[in-house]
C-alpha cells in the first residue's frame, strides 16, 4: 500500500500574514467611513482565505491494489454517521407516532446519506461530481423529515400553522432540489437547506415547543453544538492531515445529532403529540 498527499490549492504560494494590519483598519473605518470600511472587509476576507497561518491542509490519497482512495478519513467518519443514523432509526421506529415516525426516517436518510458520501469521498478520482448526487440530495431530504418531526409536535390547536409550515418545507426541498439539478450543481444547495431546516426550524422551533415540553430543549442544543462546525471551517482548523477540519466537522455532526436522539428518548411518550 503507497500512501501520497495531493494538494488542491489553487494558489499555494505562501503570502505573508495580514494580521497586525486588521488592529489599524477599524480606526480607518471610523475615520475614513464607507471606504475604508470596504479595505478592511477584503483585508479580512484575504487573511481567512490566503494567509498561511489558516491554509488548508493537503488531501491525503491511498493506493491499495491499483485502487486510488481518496481522503479515508472522509469514508470513516461518513460510515460513522451511518452506523449512528442506522442505529437512531431502530430506536425510534417502533413509536409509530408522527414526531417518531419522521424522526426515524431523518436519521435513516441520513445514514444513506453518510454512507454514499464516503463512497463520494473516497472514489472521488473515478466518480468526480457523480459521486457527490446521491449524498448531496439525501442531505436535503433527510433535512424535510427533520423539520416534520419538528411540525408534529405543535399542539393540536395550531393545526393551520402545522400545515402551512409543512407546505413551506415541501416547498423549500423541491426549489433546493429543482436549484441543483437545473441551476447550479454544487453543494451550496445543501448547506443553505440544512441552515434554513436545522437552524431555524428544528433549533428555533425546538426552543418554543420547548417552552411546553422541556425535553425539546435538547433540539437547540444541538444546533448549537452543530454550529461549531462553522467555527472549525471558518478558521480552516486542520489539526492534523488525518483529521482536518472536515473530519473535525463530522465528529461535531456526530455530537450534534446525539442531542436530538436524546430529545425523542427523553420526551414523554404518553403526550397527546407523541401518541
Amino acid at each position: 500500500m503507497r500512501m501520497g498527499q495531493r494538494s488542491y490549492e489553487l494558489n499555494p504560494t505562501p503570502i505573508k500574514p495580514t494580521g497586525p494590519k486588521l488592529l489599524i483598519n477599524p480606526c480607518l473605518a471610523i475615520l475614513s467611513g464607507k471606504r475604508a470600511l470596504l479595505r478592511l472587509s477584503k483585508r479580512v476576507k484575504t487573511f481567512f482565505e490566503k494567509d498561511t497561518t489558516f491554509a488548508r491542509m493537503e488531501k491525503i490519497t491511498v493506493e491499495w491494489g491499483g485502487l486510488i482512495i481518496m481522503e479515508p478519513m472522509a469514508i470513516v467518519w461518513n460510515w460513522l454517521i451511518t452506523i449512528f443514523g442506522v442505529m437512531a432509526y431502530f430506536k425510534l421506529r417502533k413509536n409509530t407516532s408522527p414526531p417518531y415516525k419522521n424522526w426515524s426516517l431523518f436519521f435513516l436518510i441520513l445514514g444513506i446519506s453518510g454512507f454514499f458520501g464516503g463512497l463520494g469521498h473516497g472514489l472521488f478520482h473515478y466518480w468526480g461530481l457523480t459521486g457527490k448526487i446521491l449524498p448531496w440530495t439525501t442531505g436535503i431530504l433527510s433535512v424535510y423529515f427533520a423539520e416534520r418531526g419538528i411540525y408534529a409536535f405543535i399542539p393540536a390547536e395550531k393545526e393551520v400553522w402545522k400545515k402551512r409550515l409543512q407546505l413551506f418545507s415541501l416547498l423549500k426541498m423541491i426549489i433546493m432540489l429543482v436549484g441543483m439539478a437545473f441551476v447550479s450543481f454544487d453543494f451550496s444547495w445543501t448547506k443553505n437547506n440544512s441552515i434554513i431546516g436545522l437552524t431555524l426550524i428544528v433549533g428555533l422551533g425546538g426552543y418554543l415547543l420547548s417552552r411546553k415540553y422541556k425535553e425539546l430543549v435538547y433540539f437547540p442544543v444541538g444546533i448549537l453544538v452543530l454550529s461549531s462546525a462553522a467555527f472549525v471551517h471558518g478558521f480552516d482548523i486542520n489539526i492534523h492531515p488525518w483529521f482536518n477540519r472536515d473530519d473535525f466537522a463530522h465528529l461535531i455532526m456526530l455530537a450534534g445529532m446525539s442531542f436530538f436522539l436524546v430529545a425523542l428518548q427523553k420526551f414523554d411518550l404518553k403526550s397527546p403529540q407523541a401518541n
